[in-house]
């Protein structure tokens, strides 16, 4: 019997097992025979290992991936120490309170422009030239804006 002739009637019964590992078996010293010999075999040979058990494999894969897992965060934590002392990564904090003074600058800005554009647009009366212009106005004063933030990042290194 060949090892695709018993994987095939292993598999009639419900068994899924591929030639290979018959292959493998059969070196380990399992019988050729029948299917039901190669079953007992089997068997008998999970019963003394610990490996046949199916909670202890579930047991040793968790832990495996819990590792795999530790790894991981070391090497990410040992990257983010080298790229920290070559000044490659800026500090959270400085970080925070650039956002907080960008945010403080549009926040100014919205006020000036609830304030100023409406009196704008009125001037315009209905006229659509007129409100483009009106409108391409205030997306000019939005990028001069935006990019007068720059500054609040560019002025300091992090520390």
């Amino acid at each position: 019997m060949t090892s695709t002739e018993l994987s095939n009637e292993l598999a009639e019964i419900g068994h899924k097992i591929t030639p290979e590992v018959i292959k493998k078996d059969w070196q380990k010293g399992a019988p050729r025979s029948s299917a039901a010999a190669y079953l007992s075999w089997r068997a008998k040979r999970s019963e003394k290992t610990a490996r046949g058990d199916p909670e202890l494999r579930g047991l040793r894969a968790d832990k495996l991936k819990q590792e795999i897992g530790v790894l991981k965060e070391r090497r990410v934590a040992q990257r983010r120490e080298n790229e920290v002392a070559r000044g490659a990564l800026i500090g959270r904090a400085w970080m925070a309170e650039r956002v907080h003074i960008a945010a403080g600058r549009v926040d100014a800005y919205r006020m000036k422009s609830e304030a100023e554009h409406p009196l704008l647009f009125a001037a315009a009366a209905g006229d659509v030239a007129a409100c483009r212009e009106v409108v391409r106005k205030i997306w000019d004063e939005i990028a001069v804006a935006l990019n007068g933030m720059k500054e609040a990042f560019r002025n300091e290194r992090a520390k």
